[in-house]
């Protein structure tokens, strides 16, 4: 009998070191939207989300705000996505600028890296070139670069190499670990019914 582990995704907040500066974290990107959805349409009307939805696809080929269709080009719309970032707290002359890496959760394969990769090839930015094949793309410029990598369950895009290969896979210390980040979820789940 042979078998082998399940695929199981890693949540963002277990990539990111507890050691980051700002980390925000979101819902499924499917319930994310109906909410979103539901809020727009209620105090603008649903024609204004039609205009926003028909703005995305004309910009970018995909109607953003429709989980069918993200899910079309990878996007997994039932987990939740993460946005880590490291910045200095210090006055802005001379400040360095952030370090981020967004952390969006794809399906298997290489459909999401695939089309990131491609809207970026599209854009002619002066470094465009794949640094390991179908897993991690580098574009941009000298001084304002950025970088694709696909893991096993997500796509991770950032601006500081090192940073994103380290959420490549779980940190060895997890946000997800921190007393401070169980006692926020622990909080936001109570006032929010018991539910994720």
């Amino acid at each position: 009998l042979i078998s082998s582990p399940a695929l199981i995704a890693v949540a963002p907040a277990e990539r990111v070191s507890s050691d980051i500066a700002v980390y925000v974290e979101g819902a499924a990107i499917a319930e994310g939207l109906t909410s979103m959805r539901t809020l727009v349409g209620t105090i603008a009307g649903e024609g204004v989300w039609s205009i926003m939805a028909a703005n995305f696809e004309q910009r970018t080929g995909i109607n953003l705000l429709e989980p069918e269709r993200l899910e079309e080009i990878g996007i997994n719309t039932k987990q939740g996505w993460g946005l880590a970032l490291n910045l200095e707290l210090a006055p802005a002359v001379n400040a360095k600028r952030p370090e981020f890496v967004m952390i969006i959760p794809s399906a298997a394969g290489n459909k999401l890296y695939d089309f990131l990769k491609a809207k970026v090839i599209e854009t002619q930015m002066p470094i465009n070139k794949e640094l390991e094949t179908g897993k991690l793309y580098h574009f941009g410029s000298e001084n304002d670069p950025g970088y694709l990598l696909r893991s096993d369950d997500a796509v991770l895009v950032g601006n500081q190499l090192e940073m994103i290969k380290a959420m490549a896979s779980r940190a060895s210390q997890p946000l997800s670990s921190a007393p401070f980040y169980t006692a926020m979820r622990a909080h936001l789940k109570s006032r929010n019914q018991n539910k994720d």
